[in-house]
């Protein structure tokens, strides 16, 4: 650890000796900070009206020191704060295309890692090592939030964003380390904030068109922004996808896994006043979305005598895989300037419906015929199946008040309401045989939690370049979880008190946030914080198998974090800008994921395994980062470069999983994105865009310790830009690479192939 923080201090006296040559661009005082509107920040009327247009100069546009966040509930420049962050505006995601998947959106963020279980009801976010809980109904490991309102947690699909939610953004805050004290519960890794474009008083939108050959994939996005009066203003868009095709086939369905076809359109409307400022929000997403994908892959054992691998992209189901999420959310936020301070207030209903299944057993009869002659899968029944159905309703309000800034004292209060309930139907299918006539069986479970929090912000200048501010949150939290398991052929409650579940849970929580922040230089930071964050203990809603070696416990306990870091951020020259943080994180009650035991070469039990969580005891993560922003003059044109490199280690150091590496934690992640534009013919200008990203080392589980597969992915587009049109051909995974997503001892799931495609869009 010393070796990192001497490095903060050799950057921090090279920029020192720099500034003796030139002061950085933007060395002036920084801006008093303001209540962020509405909870989060709502976008000027100049950036709806300039939002998305082509710039020829983009070295005009705001350089990265200088974009405007509300890390800390007040808008600020991105640093002045005292946090490790990472901005992803809409300048950035157009130079990529545009943003529609979360693993676009955190290819630039350091220590962020998008786990792909190939859909989006079922992956999720990770940062810096917060726990992975794929297959559970856990709530996230990072905090999930729109216009700065909670919308993470519930059954499926609360572990990441929806599409909707990543459509027609002005840019998206990543927080890295606890955040527990002004976000609240699950941002343990950190919290990711997705600000809305709001409508402004400029006329104006934009049309874009994107077609992928190899799936024959048809997208449409497109937003209008209307002024109705001097004060009212309105915005509407919609974004639809249509893609029958993929690239992974199940055959026996004629399906593809991996077809994508949804709906979705919103509409606002604003009022902005010389104090009042309110904007209402209403969408709605709907329609299928990729399923869950796996190639079975056994070598051979005593159950497979000659193994069992289906072929890469084909698999024989004979139940089809399927998948669909359906959201309707509404938004409204408000807020009003007193002479000495700022009320903000801001509520969200959202209500999502969600389902995936798969084929539990993975192949169909006439394969299972083959495998029995060849003396093995004796008892796997060609039948086996698993659908899982969740409708989650979350009602979200935030209310705080932050007063203007007087002498060196600065501050905020609020509080935080969070009722959110969730029924979720288990449902398996089988072969009925004469011993046991069932068809399989269907398991509701009913998860109702209500939070309650406090919180506050305290921050005082002890020198004009050196703040020290604390933040804190009490929560009280009350859970309440129901369960039950019952016969589908006959109605009766089946498989005996096991799965008779009533349980609850009432903790509170007391999360802070500590931290000082010096300004060595007025371009350069050094800061120090601890913080504190808890993931809410939850319940195990699927109890798996009767057959099962392994019990499924129905309930778990909070995970409780505690984090230190050090880091520096700033110019190092005009045009280059840095961020290096170094932390360690200590984790009590560690969620841990564990499984029954069931797999498809258990004869046992010959179904796919059930995954669970447990508190594994106490664990330990250190790590650090490192970002870079460039902005270069090449001849006649500009180049944008974004680099992150993270690297993490993390171990558990009690329990039961004592001493053991912490699953599903790459040794490194690094990024790199590459932006250059230049004048083309006439008026025109040539823009192309490169963007790689690897992940390497890490195991997968606890239960195999197989090593993660080393990951390698780039991307390129090429662009020509005219008089607002934007013509561009782009390659996912251009060297066509092969690696695996994830796997177990019997199955894998691999990485997409490379996808050409033409984007056509207009701004006016």
């Amino acid at each position: 650890m010393k070796k990192k923080f001497s490095l903060l201090r050799m950057v921090v006296a090279v920029h020192a000796a720099l500034l003796v040559y030139q002061l950085p661009a933007g060395a002036q005082a920084p801006p008093t900070p303001q209540a962020a509107p509405a909870s989060t920040p709502t976008s000027t009327s100049s950036e709806v009206a300039n939002k998305g247009k082509v710039d020829p100069k983009p070295e005009s546009q705001a350089a990265p020191e200088e974009m405007v966040v509300t890390a800390r509930r007040v808008t600020e420049r991105l640093r002045d704060i005292p946090t490790s962050a990472t901005v992803i505006d809409d300048t950035s995601a157009l130079a990529r295309g545009g943003i529609t998947d979360v693993q676009e959106l955190l290819a630039e963020a350091a220590g962020a890692r998008f786990f792909n279980t190939s859909s989006p009801v079922s992956s999720e976010i990770s940062i810096r090592g917060s726990g992975t809980s794929r297959g559970t109904n856990a709530d996230p490991s990072v905090g999930i939030y729109r216009d700065g309102l909670y919308v993470g947690g519930g059954g499926l699909g609360g572990r990441s964003f929806s599409r909707m939610d990543l459509f027609d953004v002005s840019r998206t805050e990543v927080l890295r380390g606890p955040q527990g004290a002004l976000y609240g519960r699950n941002a343990v890794g950190g919290a990711i904030n997705v600000m809305t474009t709001k409508p402004g008083k400029t006329f104006g939108g934009f049309v874009d068109l994107n077609y992928g050959f190899d799936i024959e994939r048809k997208q449409l996005r497109a937003a209008l922004n209307m002024p109705l009066t001097d004060k009212i203003s309105a915005r509407i868009g919609a974004d639809i996808i249509d893609q029958d095709k993929g690239f992974f086939f199940n055959p026996d369905n004629n399906v593809y896994f991996d077809r994508n076809k949804t709906k979705g359109g919103r509409a606002q409307i604003r009022y902005e006043g010389d104090r009042f400022d309110i904007n209402f929000l209403y969408e709605k997403q709907t329609g299928d979305v990729p399923a869950v994908t796996f190639q079975v892959f056994i070598l051979p054992n005593a159950t497979f005598p000659r193994g069992y691998i289906q072929p890469e992209y084909t698999y024989p189901w004979n139940f089809p895989p399927a998948a669909g999420q359906d959201i309707t959310s509404s938004i409204i936020q408000a807020s009003y300037k007193f002479d000495s301070s700022t009320l903000n207030a801001a509520a969200t209903t959202r209500e999502r419906t969600s389902f995936f299944q798969f084929d539990a057993d993975a192949l169909n009869a006439t394969d299972l015929a083959r495998l029995r002659s060849e003396g093995g899968a004796a008892t796997t029944d060609p039948n086996a199946t698993t659908r899982t159905d969740d409708l989650t309703k979350t009602f979200t309000a935030n209310v705080y008040l932050v007063g203007n800034k007087t002498g060196a004292l600065s501050w905020l209060v609020g509080g935080e309401v969070l009722d959110q309930k969730s029924n979720l139907v288990g449902s398996t299918g089988r072969t009925p045989t004469a011993p046991n006539p069932a068809i399989g069986f269907r398991s509701p479970s009913t998860i109702e939690y209500k939070s309650r929090a406090v919180y506050g912000s305290l921050g005082y200048d002890i020198l004009n370049n050196l703040n020290a501010t604390l933040d804190l949150r009490k929560t009280w939290d009350d859970k309440q979880f129901s369960s039950n398991r019952f016969d589908r052929t006959t109605g009766l409650q089946a498989g005996g008190s096991q799965f008779i579940v009533n349980a609850s849970q009432t903790p509170t929580n007391l999360a802070y946030t500590g931290t000082v922040g010096w300004k060595v230089v007025p371009s350069v930071l050094v800061f120090g914080r601890i913080g504190s964050g808890y993931r809410s203990g939850a319940f195990n809603t699927n109890l798996g198998d009767s057959r099962a070696p392994k019990v499924v416990p129905p309930t778990y306990d909070n995970e409780n974090t505690v984090s230190y870091e050090l880091g520096v951020k700033g110019n190092i020259t005009r045009r280059i800008y840095i961020t290096i943080a170094s932390y360690r994180t200590k984790i009590d009650g560690f969620l841990a994921q564990d499984d029954n035991g069931c797999s498809a070469s258990n004869r046992n039990c010959p179904v796919a395994s059930t995954p669970f969580l447990i508190n594994a005891g106490k664990a330990s993560i250190e790590g650090s980062e490192f970002e870079i922003n460039g902005r270069f003059r090449i001849g006649e044109g500009s180049l944008r470069l974004n680099g992150a490199i993270s690297r993490q280690v993390g171990s558990v150091t009690s329990g039961i999983f004592n001493g053991q590496s912490i699953p599903q934690l790459p040794e490194t992640i690094a990024s790199a994105s590459v932006n250059y534009r230049m004048p083309f013919i006439g008026d025109s200008t040539l823009v192309t865009n490169l963007t790689y990203q690897t992940q390497v080392g890490g195991v997968r589980d606890f239960a195999s310790l197989i090593p993660i597969a080393t990951r390698e992915l780039v991307d390129a587009r090429i662009a020509i830009q005219v008089d607002g049109w934007t013509v561009a051909v782009y390659s996912k995974n251009i060297f066509d690479k092969k690696f695996q997503l994830f796997g177990t001892n019997t199955t894998r799931r691999l990485n997409e192939p490379r996808l050409v495609g033409v984007q056509v869009r207009k701004q006016f």
